[in-house]
């Protein structure tokens, strides 16, 4: 049996499978009952998607409990423990400084309501994050919430059938992009039960499951989730090219963040070159959707007010609306996160990414991590054309940062003597 040193924290050593195998940097433990209300509170957050009060009231609930009740877990678990795993520290870093960066522009702009809001909801957002990045996920989590979401699909499914197959459908959400990216995520959860389980039949019924939360995603017809499908088929099939060594995996995040970078940048620049409205009709004529839907000239706009306080932003609470006239977003996370905090948000927000890929690199043969990295991706590329992983549409964000911690938690578990992989 192996016997943990002193080096290693006191809830490590009481984690130790009494079969020595596998030593783990976790500490929060997570029942049955909890694991149902989890998968329940995340189908319900979705309902705060929707535009009748009442719905949207449940999910507005929904979120607020989810949020609570992990920062409270969160801090139960700091006041027993007076540690965390040292292989979250550049995480917890990159968090504690972009946090800080949000707080010093809230009270540069002076404090408003909004402010208030937007860093409020980084701060738990963070905090749920950390807070699932601890807990040990393992098949039967994951089994459970894949059943309550395969239900909510099934529902969803019979809806969508009932009014004839119409689309763009949006069922109770009050918008079908919005719909769109809620069941391309919430189908990680059928598809990584599918890829654990052994049974012939019972994993062609989960990715039966796992298709339907595809067909419903695209069902929506948001051209930002047919991208974000795409990239995550892709970096799931090129895993093992991608992982085939430290240079090429952290070369591929280079690629993504080039990628990011460039599309923001260009896009608006080619839709205002003179030949975009004849690039707009090729694209039209073959997708049935535009190439050009106004995003880029509110990126465009947003660029050069951005580029007027490159580094600090212009606070918290900005938003295009108090700049343009429009009632829209900004469409787009990472020119969110630079009108509010300038290039020094937008660098943390990315240096936070890099540090949670650097860690998917320890488990590059789990599923888990496997998944969850796709799946990552996948967020990265879908922010660039949303925002929700840090603000406005939380019901989403919540969903994605579960996701990647649960990639996280596996990236830093510990194994022992014959190296399995625990399920």
């Amino acid at each position: 049996m192996y016997i943990p040193s002193t080096e290693d924290s006191p809830f490590i050593r009481r984690l130790a499978y009494h079969g020595g195998m596998t030593i783990l940097d976790h500490s929060v433990k997570l029942p049955g009952i909890a694991v149902i209300a989890l998968g329940f509170l995340l189908v319900a957050s979705s309902f705060n998607t929707s535009l009748l009060s009442s719905i949207k009231l449940v999910g507005l609930s929904s979120i607020v409990i989810l949020l609570s009740v992990s920062s409270l877990i969160l801090l139960v678990n700091l006041a027993r423990n007076h540690r965390l795993p040292r292989k979250l520290l550049g995480i917890l870093i990159c968090s504690a400084i972009l946090i800080t960066v949000y707080l010093i522009a809230l009270l540069i702009e002076g404090i408003t309501t909004r402010g208030v809001i937007v860093f409020g909801q980084l701060v738990l957002v963070i905090i749920f994050f950390i807070c699932m990045s601890f807990i040990k996920w393992d098949k039967r989590k994951i089994r459970i919430i894949a059943n309550i979401i395969a239900i909510f699909a099934l529902i969803n499914l019979s809806l969508f059938a009932i009014s004839g197959f119409i689309t763009p459908f949006k069922s109770f959400t009050g918008n079908s992009n919005a719909f769109s990216a809620l069941f391309l995520f919430l189908g990680f959860f059928p598809l990584l039960y599918a890829l654990l389980i052994k049974q012939p039949i019972n994993k062609i019924i989960w990715l039966v499951i796992f298709s339907i939360n595809i067909l419903l995603a695209f069902s929506g017809q948001a051209r930002s989730i047919w991208i974000a499908f795409f990239i995550f088929v892709m970096v799931f099939i090129c895993w093992r090219f991608i992982t085939v060594n430290r240079i090429m995996f952290y070369g591929t995040f280079a690629v993504i963040i080039v990628f990011l970078i460039s599309v923001t940048v260009f896009y608006p620049m080619i839709g205002n070159h003179s030949d975009a409205v004849i690039w707009n009709e090729i694209i039209r004529n073959y997708t049935g959707k535009n190439l050009f839907s106004g995003r880029e000239d509110i990126w465009l706009a947003l660029i050069e007010l951005i580029k007027q306080r490159l580094l600090i932003g212009y606070g918290a609470s900005a938003s295009p609306q108090q700049f343009l006239p429009i009632g829209l977003s900004s469409h787009n996370l990472y020119l969110q996160i630079a009108l509010q905090s300038g290039l020094t948000g937008l660098a943390l927000l990315i240096l936070l990414f890099w540090n949670i890929w650097k860690l998917f690199y320890r488990k590059v043969d789990s599923i888990y991590v496997k998944l969850a990295a796709s799946f990552f991706v996948a967020a990265m590329v879908y922010q660039l054309f949303e925002v929700s992983l840090t603000q406005n549409n939380l019901a989403i964000g919540i969903l994605i940062w579960l996701i990647t911690s649960i990639g996280v938690s596996k990236s830093i578990e510990r194994n022992y003597a014959d190296g399995r992989e625990p399920t």
